[in-house]
């Protein structure tokens, strides 16, 4: 249930700043694409949370010492991932968006966020973007999870994104490692599948069975 991705953010942690269009424009360097963009998909943003060991009680993890929350208000339902992404890889911290569509401030939500490593050169990288589908913005939020670190709590807010449920003890990193070689193990499977059915000779058709129920039998695996 996407419902699952809206989560109840604590008063001690709101930050509500308006952030300007200029300013968005200086913090991530647009460039014209993304700028018009910016222009034609979003009538406003601001900073909304700060989760941090201070205004959330959880203490800071391995790899995170923030979690930010910011707020888009969109013109219409189009999500503009581009300039997500470019504003997502001008924060130093971990970054959940949450999109409202329409001018309505009860419209429908969608939540999307992703991974975030630093390399040691400083650099930032962030995974694949997961997101819930369009959401009632009425709908009563989640509390937010109970976690030992930020770390753990990143993880959390981003279960409900993933479009799978995470193992015992996974890692959201390792789910994505586990569905990205899911989808490859899927890919190779069509392949096989398809060149079965139009290989004429039998013993060529049995090695492809073969072949294909050991893939089938790997990507059982990775359920």
């Amino acid at each position: 249930m996407t419902e699952a991705a809206l989560f109840r953010w604590p008063q001690s942690a709101k930050f509500q700043r308006r952030m300007p269009k200029a300013q968005l424009e200086r913090l991530a360097d647009l460039q014209p694409r993304v700028r018009r963009s910016l222009t034609d998909d979003v009538r406003e943003a601001s900073w909304a949370y700060k989760l941090s060991p201070t205004t959330t009680g959880v203490p800071a993890g391995a790899r995170i010492a923030e979690i930010q929350v910011i707020e888009l208000g969109l013109k219409g339902r189009f999500v503009p991932e581009a300039l997500i992404d470019a504003l997502d890889s001008a924060i130093a911290h971990p970054v959940i968006f949450e999109l409202r569509a329409g001018d309505s401030a009860m419209g429908e939500v969608l939540v999307l966020g992703a991974t975030k490593t630093v390399s040691e050169k400083g650099a930032l990288a962030h995974g694949p973007y997961h997101r819930s589908g369009w959401i009632d913005g009425t709908r009563d939020r989640r509390p937010l999870p109970v976690a030992p670190t930020l770390d753990a709590l990143h993880d959390l807010l981003l279960a409900p994104l993933l479009g799978t449920e995470r193992r015992a003890s996974e890692s959201v990193e390792a789910a994505e490692r586990r569905l990205r070689a899911a989808a490859a193990l899927d890919r190779v499977i069509a392949a096989l599948e398809r060149k079965m059915r139009s290989e004429p000779q039998l013993n060529r058709k049995l090695e492809l069975r073969r072949e294909l129920r050991s893939k089938q039998e790997e990507r059982e695996l990775l359920r």
